[in-house]
């Protein structure tokens, strides 16, 4: 196993890790759901500890995250949420990049990695299965919702 190519997917993951904190920090001020406002808050709460497990582990195999707190943006691969795009844009962007950390994830635990650093990442895998099946469930039932108000509204017209 070569600790170098672990310590890079552990780096790459916490960027990704670092795009999804940014993504939820936007978010939370955009749903404006108490109840799904709470599970967004949950799974920001997530990602940062993701990130500490991910930035502690780099740091145990000698390695130092590029990372300071201040510097949380995201990377290339995470779709920025955008202030003021309303709520269902905000749901739907979440989706897309949960989607995008959780196949990340799912490849990186095919690598050839020590068995304690494998079993962090199927955890945070699952989590992140955890949040695309959620964001999934919520974004099917809100987008019921809308269609039906504008059935609803385009009838009485």
């Amino acid at each position: 196993m070569d600790t170098k190519k672990v310590l890079t997917q552990l780096i790459r993951l916490s960027y990704l890790e670092a795009g999804m904190i940014a993504c939820y920090k936007t978010a939370l001020k955009e749903v404006e759901n108490k109840t799904i406002r709470v599970q967004v808050g949950n799974f920001y709460q997530d990602h940062l500890e993701h990130y500490e497990a991910l930035r502690q582990k780099a740091t145990e195999l000698g390695g130092v995250s590029l990372f300071r707190k201040s510097d949380l943006t995201w990377n290339e691969q995470i779709v920025p949420v955008s202030e003021d795009c309303g709520m269902v844009t905000t749901l739907q962007t979440l989706f897309i990049n949960e989607k995008i950390i959780n196949e990340t994830y799912e490849k990186a635990l095919l690598a050839d990695m020590p068995p304690e650093i494998k079993a962090q990442n199927q955890s945070i895998c699952d989590d992140e299965q955890d949040h695309v099946n959620y964001l999934d469930e919520i974004l099917s039932t809100k987008m019921k919702f809308v269609l039906l108000d504008q059935i609803g509204n385009g009838l009485k017209r």
